[in-house]
Order: structure tokens, then C-alpha cells, then sequence
């Protein structure tokens, strides 16, 4: 726990970093090594950066580097998601 701690605080003072050279990075946040960033094409209206966050995530692929999408953007709200959602998931 205590490495998950330490390495996360670091990992996640590096990605305050990258925020502060790059306004394509909304906002930094996380604990431990969950780590999360929010790309947009705009800080003031926080509109979410599809195109740039699948480029992220393609670039991730190729790099042998594993990272997931979350968040509600562009996904079905859990409220409206039947049994039949949660076997295509769990096959």
C-alpha cells in the first residue's frame, strides 16, 4: 500500500505537469496509481476531446501501454442499461 501511495503521488505530480505544458489536459486527478486525466478542447467549457483521446488511446495500444476510457461521456447511463448490456460485457 505504502508504494501504491508513493508512486501514485509521484505519477500523479507528473501528470500536473503534462497539465501545465499542455491546455489539452482538463484537469488531473486520482488516488494511489488510479489515475485519472480529462482531455478537452476547451478549459472553460470543458467540452470533451473525442478525437485527441482516442489518438491517446491508439498511441497507448501501439506503446504496449495499457490505459482505460471511463467516465459517462459517450456511454450509456447505468440507469438505462438492461440484463442484455451486462451479457455483451461479460461473455
Amino acid at each position: 500500500m505504502i508504494n501504491a501511495a508513493e508512486t501514485g503521488a509521484y505519477l500523479n505530480a507528473k501528470l500536473h505537469e503534462l497539465k501545465g505544458k499542455h491546455s489539452l489536459i482538463g484537469d488531473v486527478r486520482g488516488m494511489g496509481l488510479m489515475q485519472a486525466i480529462e482531455l478537452v478542447e476547451d478549459r472553460a467549457s470543458k467540452k470533451p476531446a473525442a478525437e485527441a483521446t482516442n489518438a491517446l488511446m491508439e498511441a497507448a495500444r501501439e506503446n504496449r501501454v495499457m490505459i482505460g476510457k471511463g467516465g459517462t461521456y459517450g456511454k450509456r447511463d447505468s440507469n438505462h442499461a438492461g440484463a442484455e448490456y451486462f451479457e455483451i460485457g461479460c461473455r
